[in-house]
């Protein structure tokens, strides 16, 4: 459990730390897996290791200087201020035309043939950087799109 604390910790400091201006705020780990929460003035981050599922990566707009609990269950007047990597990349690749291609990618991303998660978490740390900087410096303006897609998919709209 410590080896995915001490890779977030290395890995993430030069992007979310150093160039994005977050700290970790809350690390946890449980019977379920273990999740790191950074957070700067405008935005929170959470890496999840679930040891059955994989990394996930999530980015959360703060509400009252806190990162806001995931809703269970999604309906068409819940409101949205956390989404996960995937679907950041998704939507801005999908700008470019690449979005049928990016589902194959992310798949092999997060579920590799042979799992390593420093790979994994240098990936997530990539992604972060080059998909998700607006997002980092508190630019939320794709955040109704995104709401779409993740409402969509859940059947709701």
């Amino acid at each position: 459990m410590k080896q995915f604390e001490e890779h977030c910790r290395r890995i993430f400091k030069p992007v979310l730390e150093v160039k994005f201006g977050s700290k970790i705020v809350k690390i946890e780990h449980g019977d379920y897996g273990e999740l790191i929460n950074y957070q700067n003035e405008t935005t929170g981050i959470t890496i999840y290791n679930e040891p059955r599922d994989g990394i996930f990566v999530s980015l959360s707009r703060l509400v009252n200087g806190k990162i806001p609990k995931y809703p269970l269950q999604i309906e068409a007047n819940t409101p949205l201020n956390t989404y996960y990597l995937e679907d950041i990349i998704f939507f801005n690749t999908s700008k470019d035309n690449l979005g049928k291609r990016i589902k194959n990618y992310l798949r092999k991303l997060n579920f590799p043939l042979k799992f390593d998660l420093t790979k994994t978490l240098t990936r997530y740390a990539t992604e972060l950087e080059e998909h998700a900087a607006d997002i980092l410096n508190g630019d939320f303006k794709d955040f109704p799109e995104l709401e779409k897609i993740v409402k969509r998919r859940a059947g709701v709209i």
